[in-house]
């Protein structure tokens, strides 16, 4: 994942978007409006907490994340907690595509949330800073105020 080129990764990612909405019924414990795929995560299968580990997300419309993704990690540090490969206060390095570090780590568990699957509380840190910015300006009579969609 880590040497793969971006174009690899974001055409693997949107061949198992489509296989998992084909094939799996996702659900969500608290909102129905969350019972989709809005991303896939490609890791590097280094699965041990002692070892950094390779998180790339590909979201939305084959948009790649530059960080390893909090919610990405989050979602790493359950799988890895329910294989038994961490432990409630074990830290875990995770590194974006481009190189960004965050680091996981469980704080507690909930068992059988909302009588389902156990949850983790999980706390990510990391860095981030701006790589742009831009601003709109409604001026009065403008047509295109009444909305339009930027893709």
């Amino acid at each position: 994942v880590r040497d793969s080129p971006i174009e690899d990764l974001i055409n693997i990612s949107t061949l198992i978007q489509q296989t998992v909405a084909k094939k799996l019924q996702l659900s969500h414990p608290d909102s129905k409006d969350l019972q989709f795929l809005h991303g896939t995560i490609l890791t590097d299968g280094v699965n041990s907490a002692t070892e950094p580990t390779c998180n790339v997300c590909v979201f939305a419309d084959r948009q790649v994340d530059r960080s390893p993704t909090g919610s990405g990690v989050i979602a790493r540090l359950a799988v890895d907690y329910k294989k038994k490969n961490i432990k409630i206060g074990e830290k875990r390095k995770f590194i974006g595509k481009t190189g960004a570090v965050f680091t996981g780590e469980i704080v507690s568990v909930m068992e059988e949330y909302k009588g389902k699957k156990d949850a983790i509380i999980a706390k990510v840190s990391g860095t981030a800073k701006y790589v742009g910015r831009s601003q709109f300006i409604l001026e009065e009579g403008d047509e295109l105020g009444r909305g339009f969609l930027l893709k």
